[in-house]
């Protein structure tokens, strides 16, 4: 708000319905993108490096400038003067920038035009580089050296002395490779393709090296490279000409061979995109040549056998491809693939091997695949009707699994008889109340709520009690436990500000002492204030907020 009354909002331009451009104040001038629909904000960007919410106090103040000036959103209106005539005169409609754009463009002569642009490519690189990018076509020398000269200008113009670039400067580097990188997909569209491969290519290439001295915390900048790769492997499903196909082929695995993307996952990345390119056993042969040479950790050795397993698929068909992959079934990929290959084929015992395999394989060293495995066993149980299997995967899976694929509490549920139930989630509580872990805690909780269980989840609070916890299970303890929630209440306050000080925390201690009075505490918290006081007489910001409560 003090941005916008002090007049730091120095520009501010409508360029298109809802889509508006300002300059505000403030250290240096940062510019702020807002794109308005229907009074809400869409979109909502700012040059500064601010990056702890939503919005920034420029932002924030381009708002208000609009909302008073430009959306003439008003404040509650007042009651009329006596005697005053209220104004039926409709307002005008506002013309946008863009409009008036248009209009002038279409009233400029052909070569008048064309002088501007000449005049304002040589003033501006950024527009120069808009131009050459747009309209690439019309240029004999274009290559990709002639893109990357491009943005190596825009890096530089942006990096200081040390050529650091940082992360506000990062996000005017993005801005400007943005319209280099529609320049590319406008080309691939119009099946322009070796523009689009030099465009994303010196992407690629160019902004990748640039994170060796840039701060890309945001991802500014290598969210580039995966743009442009992305754009790369979308062109590979359109059918290219015979010698773009073999170019972009080359060229997969020329930056493989040169270690061009070493260290990142685009680096295979173009393995993977020249396995969509190959269209012989002598292309192919090529590409499985270059995998012996990927580090030998479990992540790249199971993405080289992918490869392998996509370029076997591709030139020697289904048959090799599935022998392949049951040689190589230490692959969690392939075993997933294998087991539900059975499951299709209705061989439930292959697929119970092969997912009792992978436990066996895994349990010692991956204990996330061991869950995969577990949620294929009761898939199985599932699919046979097996309901023994059924209760006794699911009942694993709801203890150990943090990232359920099913309701795994509504297939015990539907498959324990009603009158065994409370016997088996009473003897699975005990079971996980000798572990003591935060998510045994959880899940006991849990269970509690399901079942209403109020007593034992008073147990659980009293054994786990904080601030947080207590607040949460209000609702199912508050009515019948309210006392209970009071005394546990005044106890956290008291170990909260022994063990914290500032503002902040005492705004806290003072909001859960009103809880203690929304439960019936009155007289606790009273009694609580007074001990607070006296004790912390020298604490004047807790004084201030404990005299609000």
């Amino acid at each position: 708000m003090s941005y916008f009354k002090k007049g730091n909002v120095v520009a501010v331009e409508e360029i298109d319905a809802g889509r508006y451009e300002a300059i505000v104040e403030g250290t240096e001038e940062y510019t702020v993108g807002l794109t308005v629909i229907q009074g809400m904000v869409e979109d909502a960007v700012c040059s500064c490096p601010y990056d702890l919410g939503p919005f920034c106090k420029h932002t924030a103040a381009v708002l208000f400038y609009l909302q008073k000036e430009e959306l003439d959103i008003q404040p509650i209106e007042k009651s009329p003067v006596p005697g005053q005539k209220k104004s039926t005169t409709a307002p005008k409609k506002r013309v946008t920038i863009m409009e008036k754009v248009r209009e002038v463009l279409e009233k400029v002569p052909h070569e008048e035009l064309k002088q501007f642009i000449t005049i304002q490519c040589e003033n501006s690189s950024n527009f120069r580089n808009l131009v050459l990018a747009t309209f690439v076509t019309q240029h004999p020398t274009e290559s990709k050296s002639f893109y990357s000269k491009q943005i190596k200008s825009i890096l530089r113009s942006v990096a200081g002395r040390d050529k650091i670039i940082f992360r506000h400067k990062a996000y005017q580097v993005a801005q400007q490779v943005n319209e280099l990188l529609a320049g590319a997909k406008k080309q691939a569209t119009q099946k322009n393709y070796l523009s689009a491969i030099n465009m994303a290519t010196a992407i690629m290439e160019e902004m990748c090296e640039a994170l060796q001295f840039a701060d890309d915390s945001d991802g500014n900048i290598g969210s580039f490279v995966d743009l442009a790769q992305d754009l790369l492997f979308e062109m590979t499903n359109e059918p290219l000409p015979e010698d773009i196909r073999s170019f972009l082929l080359n060229y997969t695995l020329h930056t493989f061979e040169k270690n061009i993307f070493e260290g990142w996952d685009w680096h295979l990345g173009m393995l993977q995109l020249a396995t969509q390119l190959v269209k012989d056993e002598s292309e192919a042969d090529k590409v499985l040549k270059s995998l012996p040479n990927l580090k030998s950790s479990k992540y790249y050795k199971e993405e080289t056998q992918k490869i392998e397993y996509d370029i076997i698929h591709k030139i020697k068909g289904e048959r090799e491809a599935q022998n392949f992959l049951e040689k190589h079934l230490e692959n969690s990929s392939f075993r997933a693939i294998a087991i539900s290959n059975s499951m299709e084929k209705l061989d439930y015992a292959k697929a119970n091997k092969l997912a009792m395999g992978g436990i066996k394989q895994d349990e010692k060293t991956y204990p996330g695949l061991v869950i995969e495995w577990y949620n294929w066993l009761l898939k199985i149980a599932q699919a046979e009707g097996n309901r023994e299997n059924i209760i006794k995967y699911a009942r694993v899976l709801y203890i150990e699994n943090f990232r359920p694929i099913q309701d795994y509490y509504q297939i015990l549920k539907n498959n324990i008889a009603p009158e065994n139930w409370s016997a088996f989630m009473l003897e699975l509580v005990n079971e996980l109340s000798k572990r003591k872990t935060w998510t045994n805690i959880d899940l006991i909780t849990k269970i509690c709520i399901n079942e209403r269980w109020w007593p034992r989840l008073l147990e659980v609070l009293k054994e786990n009690s904080s601030l947080s916890n207590i607040e949460n299970q209000e609702k199912y303890l508050g009515k019948d436990y309210a006392n209970d929630l009071i005394a546990m209440y005044e106890h956290e306050i008291k170990a909260h500000l022994e063990h914290f000080t500032g503002r902040n925390h005492y705004q806290t201690a003072c909001r859960y002492i009103r809880r203690m009075i929304k439960l019936g505490g009155s007289k606790q918290a009273e009694i609580l204030v007074s001990e607070l006081k006296t004790k912390y007489k020298q604490r004047k910001s807790l004084l201030e907020e404990l005299a609000k409560v």
